[in-house]
């Protein structure tokens, strides 16, 4: 039986509101009876508010689902011309969604892919894009092109569904920073190209980066958005350098800065809108 008091006839009962949050601002507008103007404003910056605490939900569901996450195993073999050695393993894009499914489902992720074909002047691509969706409405986008192989011993379909395959597993692996375990390719087993275990490590430093500074980056990006590059720029020159080190990560590898972000951030006019000096050095430090 409940302890709380039974309510009376007409009673009504008023839970506590946020009062810093762009919708009681706005109901107190309203309510004042404040000119349209100023609603308008109001509404455009409860539209902002939400689509940023939306986007560190996001981020915040991404870097829990890091954590959990391990480098999937890679079971399928592509042999030599012998038909007996190991040319390399692979994973194949329906063993990683059923190792990731349960998961991506508990941090509230859903995606869609999308392919399309590039005909250029010499040859063609597919390129095959994965849109991220999180419960409560932030999303970001994904793409992985591969050309098609015109001298491949396949007829053209097979060719295109071999593209196809390769480009949607990549993209898919890039968009939840999902990586494989053992080496990659023959070009990790050269010593040419980063080992499983660092893309891993790289990932994790950088969700964990994220997850500690997520009101910093959020000013960041919310900076650069609306022009104010001072703003945006003491947000990121007052971290200590590791982390900035741990942010500056590729989107192309799933970093949370995009390209058009990261030039910006690499601009002597954003340098110079913190130090207020002009620079000779490149890139933010």
């Amino acid at each position: 039986m409940s302890n709380e008091p039974a309510m009376k006839p007409g009673e009504i009962t008023v839970q506590a509101q946020d009062t810093h949050t762009p919708a009681y601002l706005m109901a107190k507008a309203v309510e004042g009876g404040m000119p349209v103007e100023t609603i308008e404003k109001l509404m455009d910056l409860e539209e902002r508010y939400n689509a940023r605490k939306a986007r560190e939900a996001f981020y915040l569901a991404l870097s829990d689902f890091q954590g959990e996450c391990p480098p999937i195993k890679k079971d399928r073999e592509v042999k030599n011309k012998d038909g007996k050695t190991t040319r390399f393993k692979y994973a194949n894009m329906d063993d990683i969604v059923e190792q990731v499914a349960p998961l991506l489902q508990k941090h509230g992720f859903s995606y869609i892919t999308h392919v399309a074909m590039l005909h250029g002047e010499e040859h063609s691509e597919l390129l095959a894009t994965v849109e991220v969706n999180h419960k409560l409405g932030h999303s970001e986008k994904t793409s992985f092109s591969v050309p098609i192989d015109k001298d491949a011993f396949m007829n053209d379909q097979q060719k295109r569904k071999s593209a196809r395959t390769f480009a949607l597993r990549v993209a898919f692996q890039d968009a939840f920073g999902i990586v494989t375990a053992d080496d990659d390719d023959e070009a990790q087993a050269n010593g040419s190209g980063p080992s499983a275990q660092d893309i891993y490590r790289n990932m994790v430093r950088h969700m964990s980066a994220i997850r500690d500074h997520l009101p910093t980056v959020s000013a960041i990006i919310d900076g650069i958005a609306i022009g104010d590059l001072a703003g945006a720029a003491e947000a990121y020159y007052e971290l200590d350098d590791e982390t900035k080190k741990s942010l500056w990560l590729a989107p192309t590898k799933g970093g949370i800065f995009s390209t058009e972000e990261r030039e910006v951030m690499k601009s002597r006019e954003f340098r110079e809108s913190y130090y207020g000096v002009s620079e000779t050095e490149e890139g933010p430090q």
